[in-house]
């Protein structure tokens, strides 16, 4: 996904995200944008990290550059 793509409209829809280097389904929660960066958070299955378990995580990126993990997340619906 690309930070041009990212807008409130996707809120509540189902995506794959990464989190932790693993590919994971979740639904999009909210979004926050900045004057260099978007980022999108979701919720997800609950994954163990560290003797951590974690259920929701954000993706994001630069806008100018499309740096971040945002370009691993896609929607599923």
């Amino acid at each position: 996904m690309k930070t041009t793509e990212v807008n409130e409209s996707i809120v509540g829809r189902k995506c794959v995200g990464i989190v932790f280097g693993e590919l994971i389904q979740g639904v999009i929660t909210g979004i926050e944008e900045n004057e260099s960066t978007k980022t999108v958070y979701f919720d997800h299955k609950p994954v163990n990290w560290g003797g951590y378990i974690f259920t929701n995580s954000s993706n994001w990126a630069r806008k100018r550059d499309q740096f971040g993990s945002l370009c691993h997340m896609t929607l599923t619906d």
